[in-house]
């Protein structure tokens, strides 16, 4: 199955949202979300330690860390949906 994207944001919280699908992030994205953040190029509706603590610790998604034996794991995943999160 090839990569798409996904531009509807009702279409994206069902992907997001679905038990089925096995969502993985890496450390890096959310590295990304905090740096927008701080050079205001992305205004988030709840404060950054809030969106921290919900992606990090209560969220199904596998955050993945930054080490080179986590690239084999990511290679192999089934990606097959490109999201951009900061547009949900």
């Amino acid at each position: 199955m090839g990569r798409r994207t996904i531009k509807r944001g009702h279409e994206k919280k069902r992907v997001l949202s679905a038990p089925a699908a096995p969502l993985l992030v890496s450390i890096i994205s959310v590295w990304e979300l905090v740096f927008k953040c701080q050079a205001r190029k992305l205004i988030l509706r709840a404060g950054m330690t809030e969106v921290l603590d919900k992606i990090l610790y209560h969220s199904p998604w596998t955050i993945l860390p930054m080490t080179p034996q986590h690239l084999p794991v990511l290679q192999a995943s089934r990606c097959c949906t490109a999201i951009h999160l900061t547009e949900c």
